[in-house]
């Protein structure tokens, strides 16, 4: 097979496409990185208020309360920007400091 270019088009493309990464990052170099684990939370948030919305709708108290505790689970994912695992721990420990403050839980 005799290649008609020095350089395929999809190649060239993806140089160019790399060039101009560097340059916009040349361009503004205290420009911040998307932080996924932000938007996540932000995501996990609106999930877990649909949920509590649509299982008040049902009369589902075991649902609403999932729905509440994943909303709140997402703005602090949200807030902070720390992995699911690490707010999960948190989480846990507050919620063990909550019930050994509250004298019902004792």
């Amino acid at each position: 097979m005799v290649r008609m270019y020095a350089v395929t088009p999809i190649e060239r493309a993806s140089e160019q496409t790399a060039r101009r990464l560097q340059v916009q990052s040349a361009r503004w170099p205290g420009r911040r990185q998307m932080n996924w684990d932000r938007i996540a939370g932000n995501w996990q948030s609106v999930k877990g208020a649909t949920r509590q919305y649509w299982c008040r709708l049902t009369g589902d108290d075991a649902g609403v309360m999932a729905g509440l505790r994943q909303r709140s689970l997402g703005a602090i994912r949200a807030a902070y920007g720390v992995t699911r695992q690490a707010n999960e721990k948190q989480l846990a420990e507050w919620l063990e400091r909550q019930h050994k403050a509250d004298p019902i839980h004792k």
